[in-house]
């Protein structure tokens, strides 16, 4: 029915924004429980494809799995795993493993029955890992179109070739040619937004480190200047508990610079006047030439220098 598949595509596309509700089955590739998304893909005619397909050649786990969807399946493994019935201990037991073991969601079985079932020259959408990958098929191979975030740089890588579970095919570029570098790429381990995701935090684990040692570079200068600065307290402070000791001995100095001047100026003002004197009282001529006329010529002051009467002052 064209237009009720219409209002169904209409009533839908909103939530596209936050993802599409796809319930996997496990025996065929095209194999979905029906849900008002798939719609979408029946109005554009666009055919949607998985290979997470039980192997038919595992006569144990292949009986237990196929009957279920991936949503009953897991409800299954959860409530019969402690069940006191045998059988439905053994099932969950075996649903739990064959989820842990496909973890990558597409197994060789599911691989060799896309290749299959795809057309030659078909743009289809694969559904792998809860992500939905462009699919095409060409020359007989199986290429995804590349979209992960993980590849952002690598100009090169436009299609992946998917021929192993474990994405280990070639990266062609836009004319289908290998890439140069397609050997010395690491492939993401899940090429979807869990990829993304890890890179993004190792990234921020990087600028924290980056951060990290720009945190104790400025650390370390404001060390620095702080031993500065108490270093330039120490020394400011020597020199203010030596300039009182400077300035006292200036002032001793000076003290003793004073009193030797107004000594001079006493002698030179009592010295000549007792000249005057002498030479007045006991001598008239010529001044005496050396000591022996100076004590003759003033026998008062010899004696009184023998004597010690001398005042210095």
């Amino acid at each position: 029915n064209y237009e009720q598949n219409m209002q169904d595509a209409i009533a839908v596309f909103p939530r596209l924004l936050t993802g599409l509700d796809i319930n996997v089955k496990f025996n065929s590739v095209t194999g979905f429980e029906f849900t008002q998304e798939l719609s979408i893909f029946d109005l554009l005619g666009i055919h949607l494809y998985h290979g997470w397909l039980a192997d038919p050649s595992d006569e144990i786990t292949y009986p237990v799995v196929i009957p279920h969807s991936y949503n009953q399946l897991v409800e299954h493994a959860i409530n019969n795993a402690t069940s006191t019935d045998t059988r439905l201990a053994q099932e969950a037991l075996l649903s739990q493993q064959f989820l842990e073991n496909n973890a990558s969601q597409l197994t060789y079985h599911g691989l060799y029955e896309l290749n299959q079932t795809v057309q030659e020259g078909e743009l289809c959408v694969f559904f792998r890992n809860n992500h939905f990958n462009t699919l095409l098929k060409r020359n007989g191979e199986l290429m995804l179109l590349v979209t992960d975030f993980g590849f952002l740089n690598e100009l090169g890588h436009v299609w992946h070739v998917l021929c192993d579970i474990d994405d280990s095919g070639d990266f062609l570029d836009a004319n289908f040619q290998i890439s140069p570098s397609s050997q010395s790429v690491d492939v993401p381990e899940i090429v979807n937004t869990t990829s993304t995701g890890n890179r993004l935090v190792k990234e921020m684990h990087s600028d924290n480190e980056i951060s990290s040692k720009d945190d104790n570079t400025e650390m370390k200068q404001v060390l620095d200047l702080e031993i500065a600065a108490v270093l330039q307290a120490e020394e400011d402070g020597l020199i203010e508990q030596s300039e009182p000791q400077t300035s006292q001995s200036t002032t001793i100095h000076n003290d003793e610079t004073l009193a030797l001047h107004l000594q001079e100026e006493e002698l030179q003002e009592s010295f000549p006047q007792h000249i005057s004197q002498s030479q007045s009282t006991h001598h008239h001529g010529p001044p005496p030439s050396s000591r022996e006329d100076y004590e003759q010529s003033y026998p008062e002051e010899s004696r009184r220098r023998d004597r010690g009467d001398c005042n210095i002052l």
